[in-house]
């Protein structure tokens, strides 16, 4: 078990956040990189190309209920400092996020579906590929 350093109440930790979520949305900050502008216009950032200022737009129900509304692939991203992670696996996050798909591929169990709501969609979909021309549904892979 790894031992768990504090500095900040979270409280304190809260109200950084916070402040910096506002500080995002109301006076953005300034991007000198073309594709990041991009990027994030087309996320829904408020983007000002003559000034590079991006605002981003975050909900109140964000600000009022960060815990719950972001969430952190903490499985993923590696918060180790650097001299912990060159002593451990030293893995990219590429590879963690591989590594974390391929164990949520292994370990994934399709639902029972019912014997009469398959039918169903056999019916729905053998009747869609009629309308769009086919005889028949298209073979699986």
């Amino acid at each position: 078990m790894r031992p768990h350093l504090s500095f900040l109440s979270d409280d304190a930790a809260n109200t950084i956040v916070d402040q910096a979520r506002i500080t995002l949305q109301e006076s953005g900050v300034e991007i000198h990189h073309d594709a990041a502008i991009d990027a994030l216009g087309s996320s829904g950032a408020k983007v000002d190309r003559a000034t590079r200022r991006v605002r981003l737009v975050i909900a109140d129900h964000t600000r009022r209920h960060p815990r719950e509304a972001v969430a952190f692939l903490s499985l993923v991203l590696d918060r180790d400092a650097r001299p912990r992670w060159e002593q451990t696996a030293r893995r990219t996050l590429a590879e963690r996020a591989k590594q974390e798909i391929a164990r949520h591929l292994r370990e994934y169990r399709a639902p029972d579906i019912p014997a009469a709501v398959t039918a169903e969609l056999g019916r729905r979909m053998t009747a869609a590929a009629r309308s769009n021309g086919l005889n028949r549904l298209p073979s699986g892979p």
